[in-house]
């Protein structure tokens, strides 16, 4: 008797870590930003988020309907919104999706080219890193 309980409470713990893992996994397909505008918010869908770039205290937001939204908050701020999301900062001014990435050009650090069109630079330092999560895929 003492053995069906434990093996019901091992279960049951097992199930409930499995339910908690799959809370954290993000939906990326129905997951929003709140992007803080001059009279409100702009929610926009992460999936169509395909880069940010930096300007001082600014981010501007890239989205696939080539729409450019600037907010006031440093890149790292951004960053930080976004991590979960495979969302990879390859540059101190730039941030990606990976989801966006086209094409990889070797170099010193590298170029990245984008689905919007656009060629990034990859830091040298950040190079290794950037390659390990493009293999993720």
């Amino acid at each position: 008797e003492k053995f069906k309980q434990k093996k019901s409470a091992t279960e049951s713990t097992v199930h409930i870590k499995n339910l908690l893992t799959n809370l954290k996994v993000p939906q990326t397909n129905q997951a929003k930003v709140a992007l803080p505008s001059m009279t409100g918010f702009i929610f926009v869908p992460v999936k169509d988020i395909v880069r940010c770039e930096a300007d001082s205290t600014y981010t501007t937001f890239f989205t696939l309907d080539k729409q450019k939204i600037i907010v006031s908050k440093t890149l790292k701020e951004c960053e930080q919104m976004l991590v979960d999301y495979r969302f990879f900062r390859v540059h101190n001014s730039h941030l990606i999706n990976m989801e966006y990435v086209t094409e990889y050009i070797k170099g010193e650090g590298g170029i990245i080219k984008m689905t919007d069109g656009t060629h990034i630079d990859v830091s040298r330092r950040r190079k290794d890193e950037f390659l390990r999560q493009l293999k993720k895929g």
